[in-house]
């Protein structure tokens, strides 16, 4: 009986093996295929280097066929909220406030005008006209030196609740 098994098994592990070896070859294909794949979408220098050059051929393009113009404005939203803590040695006071500001410029080249709004719900308000004289710099996105006079205007509002 011993006999007859052998050969049985031999068989069973010479399938097993083959098996295995099949499965083994089939991971590996599966390995280069995704290898090879991978290669025909990556960038090479040359890639890289044509791409810059067709960048910088669109920004000459753009640099050309826009003009620049001498007039600039911005406009502007601030809001947040403030919470001041006062101590007077016996309780500690928490108050909180919404405050807003509003801003409003025109440039012309180096000169322009600003204004400013204060909102605040604690009955301050304020507001501000300044005049921009930009000495270094060719616009308020860039970095640049401004010299600024400004006048606050008195709020109405204020003013009669000091009254």
């Amino acid at each position: 009986m011993s006999k007859l098994l052998f050969p049985i098994w031999l068989l069973v592990l010479f399938f097993t093996i083959s098996e295995l070896a099949q499965a083994q070859e089939g991971v590996y294909e599966v390995v280069v295929k995704k290898q090879e794949k991978k290669e025909r979408t990556r960038w090479t220098l040359t890639d890289w280097l044509a791409q810059k050059e067709r960048i910088r051929m669109m920004d000459y393009w753009l640099a050309m066929n826009t003009s620049d113009n001498p007039f600039e404005f911005s406009i502007g939203m601030d809001t947040g909220d403030l919470t001041l803590e006062t101590d007077d040695g016996t309780t500690v006071v928490d108050t909180s406030e919404r405050a807003s500001q509003y801003h409003l410029s025109a440039f012309a080249t180096i000169v322009g005008i600003s204004g400013r709004l204060v909102d605040n719900s604690d009955d301050y308000d304020g507001s501000e006209l300044a005049f921009n004289l930009r000495l270094l710099g060719s616009s308020q996105q860039n970095t640049n030196l401004t010299f600024r006079v400004w006048m606050t205007i008195p709020s109405k509002r204020r003013w009669y609740a000091d009254r």
